[in-house]
């Protein structure tokens, strides 16, 4: 069983990554940039794919050999939503067995953009036929308003 993690250099994929790597599972990160992949080969993962993810070919090759995804999308860039169908699409393709894809809390509240696009995405995934998991990050507390809550 490999998993792959995109924008794996990233605020999650920083966090993640080393728990993975830790627990020994095979994993392949992918990243923009040849500095990333080396930062991620030094914090113990051993296969970093570097390149622009829209790339439908990279995509492709990328997801060979792939059981589980967790895919974290290029917030705010021109293509997010282009990639994150790819990416589905290529995982169906791929026979990943289970799709986990971090979107964002609220993703019905369609008046940022980034939440139009990630709805979207949530909903292809829906209808792909993969077994999925979406993950809406929140605060879940913030400390210092907490006894103002229960007041």
């Amino acid at each position: 069983m490999t998993i792959l993690v995109t924008a794996a250099n990233g605020n999650q994929g920083k966090l993640l990554l080393p728990k993975l790597v830790a627990a020994g599972l095979a994993v392949r990160a992918c990243v923009q940039s040849e500095s990333s992949a080396n930062a991620l080969r030094a914090m113990g993962v051993a296969e970093v794919v570097t390149g622009d993810i829209s790339d439908p070919v990279l995509m492709a090759q990328t997801l060979k050999g792939i059981s589980k995804v967790y895919h974290i999308g290029p917030t705010a860039h021109p293509k997010e939503k282009e990639v994150g169908f790819g990416m589905v699409d290529a995982a169906v393709a791929a026979g990943v067995k289970h799709f986990v894809f971090s979107s964002v809390l609220h993703a019905i509240t369609t008046d940022l953009v980034q939440h139009a696009i990630k709805r979207d995405i949530e909903e292809h995934l829906l209808s792909s036929g993969l077994e999925f998991t979406i993950l809406q990050p929140a605060n879940y507390m913030l400390p210092l308003k907490l006894k103002s809550v229960f007041s």
